[in-house]
Formats: C-alpha cells, structure tokens, sequence
C-alpha cells in the first residue's frame, strides 16, 4: 500500500481516505463492497467511489492506496482472556504439544536448567501445557525434579494445574483443605492432595501466584494488544476480568496507549452466594467494580473500558469429566484399538444450583448485567436455559443478552431454545477440528452416538437461527484467528486430515458476520462497530486477500496488512 498526502482543499476534509480498493461495509451484505472509505474524527464518515471521497480530501487527509485490496470491519473475539494470554507470551511454555510424563518432566528440566540462578523461594510457572491426550503429571512427578522450587503448570484449556508438594505447601493445600464448589482438588487415598486442582479452584491458584502491579501488567498487556491487532482485531470480551487486569487497562487507557476495546465480564462464583441472599450484595459488587474501573461510555471514538457481563461457569470439561451432562457419561472397557463403550451412571454436577442461578439472572437484569456462561455439556445448558426463561418472563422489557460460551455437547432440542430465548452461542471453531488421535478422548466419554451427531455443532445453531458470536477463547489455543476461523469452514485441522462428521461446513458470510456484527451484539455495541455504515467507528483492517473469494482451505494463510481504530492505525504490516 502506498499513502500519500491530497493537495486539493476541501470545505469539510476527511482525516483520510482509503480508495481503489473493495469495502466490505457489513458481513451481512457481502456482495455490496464499494471502492472506498472516508475517516473523520475517528468514526465512518463514508463510503463510495474513490472520485467522491477523494473530493473531500485536504491538505492534512491521509490517502491510501488499497492497491485492489479487501478492507473490512475489525475482527471481535467475543470470548478470551488478554491477562492469560499475555502471561502466555511471557511465561515458559510446554507448546501445547501431547507429552508424556517422561517427556514433560525433561522440558521442565531444560525450563530449570535455562535459569540455574534462580532462587528456591522463585515460582516456576509454567503454561502451554496440554493435559488433554498428553501428561498427567502430579507432585510425585514433578517432586522427582532437581530443584527446590515451588512449581505451578497450567493447563491450555486453563481448566487444570499441577504443582509439586513444595508449591502445595506454600500455598497451604493439605488433607485438612477444604473442597469447593467449582472445582476438585484431586486427592489420594487419606485425602492426601495428589498435585492436581481442576476448574475454577485451578485459576484462582493461578491468578494468586501469579498476580502482577498495574506497570508490569500493563507492559505484559500491551505485548497482548500488539499480537491482537496483528491478528486484526479491534474489540474484545475479557470472559474473567479481575481488578489486576483493569487497573492496568485503565493504566493504558489513561496514558493513551490503548489499542483494543474491551468489554469485560466479572465472574462471581458460587461461593460468593453459597446462599441465594447474597447475591444483592454479589451484583452491588459487582456495581463498584463497574464504576471504579470501567464505566460505561462509549460515546468517544477512542478506544475504552466497559464492564458489561457478569460470569458463571456452571460446569468443567468433558475429559476430565467434570463437564454436567443430561445423560451419564460413558467409559471404555476395551482398549484403544478394540473399544468397549459403556454407559455408566455418572453425569458429574453443576457448580451452580438452579436458585442459585436464577437469582443471579434476575439480578444481573436488575443492575444492567449480561450473564456469560461456560457451558461445556447438556445438563449444564438445560440449567441455564431453564433459569434465563424465568429471568425473561420477570424482565420481559429490559435490554438483557444473555450468552452461553462453547456447548461443546448439545441435545438436538437445545438450539430452539437457545433462540427462543434470546441466548447468544459464542464458539470456538477450532475445536472442531481436533486431531485423529484424540477422538478416542471424546468419543469415549460421550458415546459413539453423541460423538458422530452432538459434539462441536456450530452450523445447528445458525441453521436453527440462533445468533452466533465467534470467540477464541485464547491462550486455551495458540492466537491464530483466521485459522480459527478455517476451522469453522472445514471443520478438520487442515488438508488431509480427517473431518469430525457431526455437522456441516460453515460459510465465509457466517464465520464473518460472527466476528463482527454479531460479536457486536453480543457486547452491547452494534450500534457502534462490527460494520462500517456512516457514523459507526472507523475500526477496521486491510487484508492482502479478499477473504470473499478465499478458498476455506487457504482461510488461515490470510495476512492483515493494517488494523485501524478509531481512524488510527495501530498495527502496519
């Protein structure tokens, strides 16, 4: 792209001019895509041909030469969380590769043996690591290292850690600690913790021993917001916002140096309201932390900080079986090469109850709340379900967007209801492009049957009309958004490689309009950004493809040239 400065004044100048180019102004009318596209004050001033915006232009416009090239709306990940991905970048990492316990316990000794100075007192986190298919490592594992040092390994779906018995000693886990509601401390016989912590008490843990001051967060978030624009994105919903990331947000915010805008969701988790009467006081809470660090704006161009949802992860995951199903999970009796699948009686339990949930509903209503859920299994979304219905018959005419983030495991009935009730899905396309060899983790727990028909069903839920919003949900997967998005149109890792059966390709109009328009709404912000109609905010990117005339095999090649928010270019390729 070549930008140059018009010479020819104008009575109203644009503050630049982007031409000879194709403008996708909306994903939900992509065969309209004018050549060109006027900046001013940071918002859309217009769309057309290069010869009319081009006569707006002044002596300060910059022009740029699109050089043929696609400009669309920035893309909005509608579920991810930038302070983990951020220590992601920074912290050592197992690369989300399946390893074996020898294997795991060999990288962390290249991990120790890279920093021999470092004291014993000295945390070693470590990220990245793939406990799906690859090593259950516990404390004995991790105490047979040659170090004194209190060691933390984080899963990459951040639902599990493992630490060694010095790292559970300063942390005061024993036989004596008590279980949670959200989660499982593994324990051995005599109620010795094993090393293992899964769900929520595992990023609590993580969130403790890793906490940062607002400056070194704030640096650690700007390498964050850098590889987001890189990836073109321009808005995001922080799914588990605490006061460590927004205290650096506000810090970005206030030195001009944010780049993205971000909505954030504030769980409150179920031992906040172990009793229904404390969920006034949970969503007053949930107020001051509105008003102290995010209070709602919008109305400036600039990019800003909102707190608009409040969260609840109403149950695990399907490996681990911590996932709440309708009907029991099954289990193999044979081998891997010779399966045996048999029902049991286990569906595993939701993390919140039904009164829990539904007053947490109609509070959040109340106070101007949208409710985010984590919904891995059936039972879990028949819950939710079943209390957002009672929260709309109580609120039949309050703005109120509920959204249910990943259902992994639907029941063919669910997605009338999803759109019956207004509920937004926010997936994760790349997770139903999981390799061959960890079929057997899932087909396993769900059946064979449920496996070929309910697992990863994105196109079910725009078949039935349901809104979809795309997420990534990062650092559970490496930040790759156009592969992300391939994975929604092919529905398999990439050529060659087998393709989960359970439902239909998605198209480019619909991973697209996910990602912007519908994303939008799902924030509360449509009026403002996810197309590029005059007046809306100019948040977009250019691409060096037309993404329109892509083959879905080549989606992930795709590179972003330039990202632009609020008029002002924040990544250049």
């Amino acid at each position: 792209m070549n930008t140059t400065h018009a010479t020819t004044p104008a009575r109203a100048p644009f503050d630049a001019v982007f031409h000879n180019g194709r403008v996708l102004v909306s994903a939900a009318r992509p065969g309209a895509t004018p050549s060109a596209i006027a900046v001013r004050g940071g918002r859309v001033a217009a769309t057309g041909t290069a010869a009319e915006l081009l006569a707006g232009a002044g002596p300060a416009t910059e022009t740029v030469d699109l050089a043929g090239r696609l400009l669309m709306p920035g893309l909005i990940d509608a579920h991810l969380h930038p302070l983990w991905g951020a220590k992601a970048l920074a912290n050592p990492s197992l690369n989300y590769e399946p390893l074996t316990v020898p294997q795991t316990l060999a990288r962390l000794r290249n991990i120790l043996d890279a920093d021999p100075g470092a004291p014993d007192d000295h945390w070693l986190v470590v990220q990245g690591w793939l406990r799906l298919g690859g090593s259950d490592v516990d404390r004995d594992d991790l105490d047979k290292l040659p170090t004194r040092r209190p060691i933390l390994i984080f899963s990459n779906d951040c639902h599990s850690a493992a630490l060694n018995s010095r790292a559970l000693d300063r942390l005061g886990i024993n036989e004596n600690t008590p279980d949670e509601p959200d989660g499982t401390i593994v324990r051995r016989p005599g109620r010795r913790p094993a090393g293992l912590i899964e769900d929520a008490p595992a990023m609590r843990l993580f969130d403790r021993v890793t906490h940062l001051a607002p400056q070194a967060a704030a640096r650690l978030l700007e390498n964050a917001q850098r590889a987001l624009n890189a990836q073109g994105v321009t808005a995001v919903l922080d799914a588990r916002a605490l006061p460590e990331q927004f205290e650096a947000f506000a810090l970005l915010r206030a030195q001009r140096r944010l780049t993205l805008r971000v909505a954030a969701a504030v769980e409150i988790p179920p031992t906040r309201v172990r009793d229904v009467s404390q969920v006034e006081n949970a969503l007053r809470e949930l107020d001051v932390f509105r008003a102290k660090y995010a209070p709602v704006r919008w109305g400036n161009p600039a990019p800003d900080l909102a707190v608009t949802h409040s969260k609840f992860f109403v149950d695990g995951m399907l490996p681990n079986k911590t996932a709440f199903m309708r009907h029991p999970y099954f289990e193999n009796t044979g081998g891997a090469g010779t399966p045996a699948l048999r029902q049991t009686d286990y569906r595993a339990r939701p993390y919140y109850t039904a009164a829990q949930l539904e007053a947490l509903f109609n509070a959040s209503a109340r106070h101007g709340f949208h409710p985010h859920m984590h919904i891995i299994a059936d039972g879990a979304a028949d819950l939710t379900l079943d209390a957002l219905e009672k929260t709309r018959a109580a609120h039949p005419r309050r703005d109120f967007r509920p959204s249910m983030a990943h259902n992994d495991l639907m029941s063919p009935d669910l997605y009338a209801r999803f759109r019956a009730l207004g509920v937004i899905a926010t997936l994760s396309y790349q997770w139903c492009a999981m390799p061959a060899s960890m079929w057997p983790l899932f087909r396993d727990v769900t059946g064979d049957e449920r496996f070929h028909r309910d697992l990863e069903t994105h196109g079910k839920f725009f078949d039935a009309g349901v809104t979809v919003a795309y997420g990534s949900d990062w650092p559970i997967d490496p930040l790759n958004e156009w592969y992300n998005l391939q994975c929604g149109l092919t529905r398999r890792i990439g050529p060659g490689h087998p393709r989960l059966d359970s439902d239909r390709d998605l198209t480019v109009p619909e991973v697209l309009r996910s990602a912007t328009l519908n994303a939008a709404r799902q924030l509360g912000l449509e009026r403002h950004i996810g197309s590029l109609e005059p007046g809306k905010y100019a948040d977009f990117i250019v691409l060096d493809r037309d993404v329109l005339k892509t083959p879905p095999e080549s989606f992930a090649e795709t590179k972003v040239l330039r990202t632009v928010v609020a008029g002002k270019t924040v990544h250049e390729a």
